[in-house]
C-alpha cells in the first residue's frame, strides 16, 4: 500500500489475501465477505438465531463502514453469519481489528476450467 504499513495481529485474513492487499492502494475499493462472530455460550443456535446475532454484530461495525466508504452488498447477514461488503483496503484492515469480526475473505469469482 502506498506509504502505509499495516500489521495484522490476528489470523482474520489469510496470508495470501494479506499479500494481495499489501500491493493495493489503501483507498482502493475491494469486495470482501465478512464473517461476523456468532458464537455464544450455551446450546447450539438455529440458523435464524445465528443470523440475528450476526445482525447485532453488524451494528458494531457500521462506524467502520461509514469511515471507510463501506457498502453492504446484501441487506443482512446470511444464516452463516456472513455478509458481502465493498470497502477500501484500509477498511479491510480496520474490520480485521474489530472484536465483532471472525474472519475476512476476498469475494472472488469462480470460473470453470
Amino acid at each position: 500500500m502506498t506509504g502505509e504499513i499495516y500489521v495484522l495481529n490476528s489470523m482474520k485474513i489469510s496470508s495470501e489475501f494479506a499479500a494481495r492487499l499489501s500491493r493495493m492502494n489503501s483507498g482502493e475499493m475491494i469486495r470482501v465477505i465478512v464473517f461476523l462472530k456468532t458464537e455464544t455460550q450455551g446450546t447450539k443456535k438455529t440458523p435464524q438465531e445465528v443470523q440475528q446475532i450476526a445482525e447485532n454484530k453488524l451494528d458494531n461495525i457500521r462506524p467502520i463502514l461509514t469511515k471507510y466508504k463501506g457498502e453492504l452488498i446484501g441487506e443482512r447477514p446470511n444464516v452463516l453469519g456472513s455478509i458481502a461488503i465493498k470497502i477500501t483496503v484500509a477498511g479491510v484492515y480496520a474490520l480485521a481489528e474489530s472484536e465483532s469480526v471472525k474472519m475476512i475473505v476476498e469475494d472472488q469469482a469462480i470460473f470453470p476450467r
